[in-house]
């Protein structure tokens, strides 16, 4: 599932890398909501998953997330400096223990019985 997620995510990117080749944001000459909601979004992407060997097959999305990040829309309003990944995280699930085997559930607590009111 992750290997079909990332092939999702790299024909998005090459998508929206080709539409950047010739424009600086996504619509018009400056930043719009559009830009913002956009790169926020991606923003994980380029912090977690993204690292320099990707990032060098979408020169425009790069591009584009540095320059909107740089941005006073941005800058002001963020608590620490955005970072580019440099070495991509493990996407790959964690595996399970033996096979049929499920991992060690936590016991669950039966509710406290309410005693009935009598009137």
């Amino acid at each position: 599932a992750a290997d079909k997620a990332k092939q999702h995510i790299d024909r998005a990117l090459a998508c929206v890398n080709k539409e950047l080749g010739s424009r600086t944001f996504l619509v018009g000459d400056s930043i719009t909501l559009g830009d913002i909601v956009c790169v926020c979004g991606l923003g994980g992407l380029f912090r977690y998953v993204l690292d320099r060997k990707k990032r060098a097959e979408i020169p425009h999305v790069t591009r584009w997330v540095a320059t909107c990040l740089g941005q006073p829309q941005f800058s002001s309003t963020a608590s620490q400096p955005f970072t580019f990944c440099e070495e991509a995280a493990d996407t790959q699930p964690a595996k399970q223990g033996k096979k049929g085997k499920k991992a060690a559930q936590p016991e669950k607590k039966a509710a406290p019985k309410q005693e009935k009111k009598q009137e």
